[in-house]
């Protein structure tokens, strides 16, 4: 039997000194606030960079992790989701230390068989996280993904096959008392097999998305494929993510309710980010666009999509920092992708790159390493509520 034939009806998944001014005049006066001001700034913005800098460095380390106790299992024929796991014989793998690496992290990725979803799995692998990577169709990306992570030193890889628009599930019978709509069934399943097989999430990256264009200027287009790709783009952009991200943020505000309930009782009113490191749960990236703050004249239902998730993300971000969650957007511009190859190809490609003051598109390296940095909420929980732009100076505002 083929893959195809037995995953069919599985589900597609941050010095003033202060002088002695009273023998100044007032011109004297003024000008040593400026002075005063310019220095104050000045050695701000210095200890700033000097920080962010050493942060930096040590963030994006490499891990070096080897382990030879590695097996592959697969799932029974009974399973609801297409999975493949890989793990080693210590299943101890979590920790609430604080630490720059992503050793006692849970990670789940969606869309990673291509683009910067396989790109950002690749980044976690080399730095020691626990991976659940996400894939609707493409098989043989997701084996790719799979492959690099694992010679990348990888412990734990576990696979998920799942539709996030629920589409799949039209004609298949299913468990649903709730009578949910079909892509919450798929995320609520998708979020169960993962807790249920490292017990934990951290860490979640909505990556997942659709581009289609469908110029309005088209004869061809009607209100009819208007409506089938809007309904596509707003189930896989908007709805999956919004599922995906209220599940996770339940199960991270259980494990802070159950495990660290007196730092609640004792900071309901205060600055979230004077809780130690050990009482900040995790984080959520969702992966916006450019086209969310811009406009995208040639496919609106893309950029509607885009501009709900970063209110998502801000809404998010306001209701959950008392627990430990931070929330963040990245809003990329143009990527070298193979979502984005069709339009980079045509004969708007130069002017695309032209957008930028380094005439090129990003990489999908550039943009992964953003989100990497945005998901340490033990290190960075600051930037909650954020919506990143990673555009190369190609739109600003």
């Amino acid at each position: 039997m083929t893959h195809q034939n037995k995953t069919k009806n599985m589900l597609k998944f941050q010095f003033f000194s202060f002088y002695t001014m009273s023998s100044l005049s007032s011109s004297n006066l003024q000008q040593t606030i400026k002075t005063g001001i310019t220095i104050a700034a000045a050695v701000a913005g210095g200890y700033a960079l000097a920080h962010m800098v050493a942060a930096m460095k040590a963030i994006f380390k490499t891990g070096n992790i080897t382990d030879s106790s590695l097996h592959v299992s697969t799932p029974s024929s009974s399973s609801s989701l297409s999975t493949v796991s890989l793990s080693n014989t210590n299943t101890n793998i979590l920790s609430t230390q604080p630490n720059r690496d992503f050793t006692d992290k849970v990670v789940l990725i969606t869309g990673a068989s291509s683009g910067i979803g396989q790109m950002v799995a690749k980044l976690y692998a080399k730095r020691g996280a626990t991976l659940i990577i996400h894939y609707n169709q493409n098989y043989a990306g997701i084996q790719q993904t799979y492959n690099d992570c694992l010679q990348l030193g990888a412990k734990h890889i576990y696979i998920i096959q799942c539709d996030l628009t629920g589409k799949s599930l039209v004609n298949t019978p299913i468990n649903n008392p709730d009578n949910l709509p079909l892509a919450a069934y798929a995320a609520q399943q998708l979020i169960t097999t993962a807790i249920q097989k490292y017990n934990r999430i951290h860490i979640l990256i909505n990556n997942a998305g659709v581009y289609e264009e469908l110029p309005f200027d088209n004869p061809n287009t009607t209100l009819s494929n208007f409506c089938n790709v809007w309904n596509k783009t707003i189930d896989l952009n908007l709805n999956g993510p919004a599922y995906l991200a209220f599940l996770v943020a339940k199960h991270m505000v259980q494990i802070h309710n159950t495990q660290y309930n007196p730092y609640i009782q004792n900071n309901q009113n205060s600055n979230n980010s004077s809780l130690p490191n050990e009482a900040r749960i995790g984080a959520i990236v969702n992966v916006g666009s450019r086209g969310a703050i811009r406009g995208e004249p040639q496919a609106w239902y893309y950029g509607a999509s885009k501009a709900g998730l970063h209110s998502l993300s801000q809404s998010m971000a306001i209701a959950l920092g008392k627990y430990g969650i931070s929330i963040t957007s990245i809003a990329p511009g143009f990527v070298q992708t193979p979502m984005a190859e069709p339009v980079l190809q045509s004969s708007l490609g130069p002017a695309i790159k032209n957008q930028s003051p380094w005439q090129r598109v990003g990489t999908v390296e550039e943009v992964s390493e953003t989100i990497l940095f945005l998901s340490q909420y033990w290190l960075v929980p600051w930037l909650t509520g954020g919506i990143i732009d990673c555009n190369g100076a190609s739109y600003v505002h």
